[in-house]
């Protein structure tokens, strides 16, 4: 989690912080393309969706530990990040999602 904050202090770290992201990204990315042949998850760059994803856990992780009275109980933040992640913000009156995104 700290890969940003402690980027360039020291190469070797770097670099194993480098693959580390890199190799979990990568997992993901499997898994999505998997999730896409199924049909349960829409057609995308599914690496670049894996870091979206290590991204938002890696900020709201590291904020937690900085200031956890902002944040609801662990059930509920797991339950929002997971509809932020399927979901989008998209509110019950919002547009259906083909209609945001026409092909």
């Amino acid at each position: 989690m700290a890969y940003g904050e402690a980027a360039g202090l020291d190469a070797r770290l770097t670099e194993l912080w480098r693959k580390f992201y890199r190799e979990i990204a990568e997992v993901e990315a499997q898994n999505l393309e998997l999730g896409i042949k199924l049909g349960v998850v829409r057609p995308c760059h599914p690496l670049l969706q894996a870091y979206v994803h290590i991204g938002m856990v890696e900020r709201v992780m590291l904020q937690l530990l900085e200031h956890p009275e902002d944040f609801p109980p662990p059930e509920e933040m797991v339950d929002e990040m997971l509809r932020a992640g399927d979901e989008g913000l998209r509110g019950p009156n919002g547009p259906p999602w083909a209609a945001l995104f026409p092909e």
